[in-house]
């Protein structure tokens, strides 16, 4: 990591109301969206002389975030993600953003689900900051997709009384995505991870199983 991006300014839980993919019935509608972000710079000079403009102002942050998500349709969290941080870079001059977005009505028997993703100013720094491409990256930062809290019901336990009823699961799921842009079509963001799908096989499999540990 570059020196510079040892401090980090944090925004937390910004709620913002958009349309992105789909709620948890299937259904293209505007619901809640949590975005947590930090942003990696060194802050010294603003510490020794006491002044914002040798930071980055989290308001500006904010503001510019929120607009941002709740202007657009994305048909995916990952497609949010990306426009987040790049915001983020090139107009809040951020040289390293960890994006974390969030959707709490995106299953119906889970919690939330969301993806996380880091970018730096050398993602982008051979682009045009007014377009619509995204970047291309060769390190080994891996995109992070997640599942919190998906209840399930299961036959589990090694005594008898645990053998005749099913009972309540929780499952946390992170997924490490090896999936490298610059290997798709320039321009093009990475096919998203139906985290749907990945919920039902899951889902299946945990319900029907009858495991005693």
């Amino acid at each position: 990591m570059e020196e510079e991006s040892h401090d980090k300014i944090i925004i937390k839980n910004l709620l913002v109301r958009n349309v992105t993919g789909v709620d948890s019935w299937e259904r293209v509608k505007r619901q809640p969206v949590l975005i947590n972000l930090t942003l990696h710079k060194n802050i010294s000079e603003a510490g020794k002389k006491d002044k914002l403009s040798y930071s980055i102002n989290y308001g500006i942050v904010s503001k510019a975030v929120s607009k941002y998500a709740e202007d657009s349709i994305s048909d995916s969290i990952e497609a949010l993600a990306e426009g987040i941080a790049k915001i983020c870079v090139n107009e809040c001059h951020a040289p390293r953003v960890t994006v974390r977005v969030e959707k709490p009505r995106a299953l119906l028997h889970a919690a939330s689900a969301g993806v996380e993703i880091i970018r730096t100013r050398e993602d982008y720094s051979k682009i045009d900051s007014n377009s619509n491409t995204f970047p291309i990256y060769n390190d080994n930062r891996q995109d992070v997709i997640f599942v919190k809290d998906l209840r399930l019901s299961a036959i589990i336990g090694v005594n008898p009384w645990e053998r005749e009823e099913k009972q309540t699961v929780i499952l946390n799921i992170t997924i490490y995505s090896d999936f490298n842009i610059s290997s798709s079509q320039e321009g093009n963001l990475p096919k998203p991870h139906n985290y749907r799908t990945i919920v039902r096989t899951i889902s299946k499999y945990v319900e029907e199983s009858t495991y005693q540990t």
